[in-house]
């Protein structure tokens, strides 16, 4: 045991890590009913949908360059950028409804939703055209979800309430993330409830 703590006491990691506990303890100690909270609303999921844009980004400038479209590094460029827009407006909103519907559901939503998203609302008309309700729900789901369709007729000069949908649902999957997670964390923190 003895051996043990001088393990421990000797390499500066350890030194820090009880350094900190010693902190938040006594930080916690002397305050205990403030409910401190380390960042922002927003920052928690905002970070979030960032981390997974840094994946995503190389893959999307690699297959804008691999399109080759007309313009040179200018058209590759602006390319990227649009394709890095929609995925932060799909993914924010998956990310938004994780909380809620669990992240199994949330990412089979978000992939039926790249897959099929390339389809206009025109095509989904078309596809469900003998039902009549269904066909209504769906051609305005289509013109409102933040799907890869929009993107297309953007990158094809389109008008421009596509960016401003797009980037309308990057805000609200990231208002929607905060907000299911303080709900979720609300309920588990509740008294009489478990974890």
């Amino acid at each position: 045991m003895v051996l043990g703590m001088l393990l421990v006491a000797r390499h500066r990691s350890g030194r820090l890590v009880a350094v900190f506990a010693v902190t938040l303890l006594a930080l916690g100690l002397l305050d205990p009913g403030s409910g401190r909270v380390a960042a922002r609303w927003w920052v928690a999921p905002a970070g979030r949908l960032l981390g997974a844009l840094v994946l995503v980004a190389p893959l999307l400038a690699l297959g804008a360059a691999i399109q080759k479209p007309p313009g040179g590094t200018v058209a590759v460029v602006r390319l990227a950028a649009i394709a890095l827009v929609q995925a932060a407006a799909l993914g924010g909103l998956v990310a938004g409804l994780a909380p809620l519907t669990g992240a199994t559901t949330a990412g089979t939503l978000g992939l039926v939703a790249a897959w099929l998203g390339g389809v206009p609302p025109s095509g989904i008309g078309e596809l469900l055209g003998s039902w009549t309700y269904a066909r209504r729900v769906a051609v305005l789901l289509w013109n409102v979800l933040p799907l890869g369709w929009r993107a297309a007729r953007w990158a094809a000069g389109g008008p421009v309430r596509d960016p401003a949908l797009l980037i309308g649902w990057i805000v609200a999957g990231v208002g929607l993330g905060a907000w299911a997670a303080a709900r979720a964390w609300g309920k588990s923190a509740a008294p009489g409830r478990g974890v």
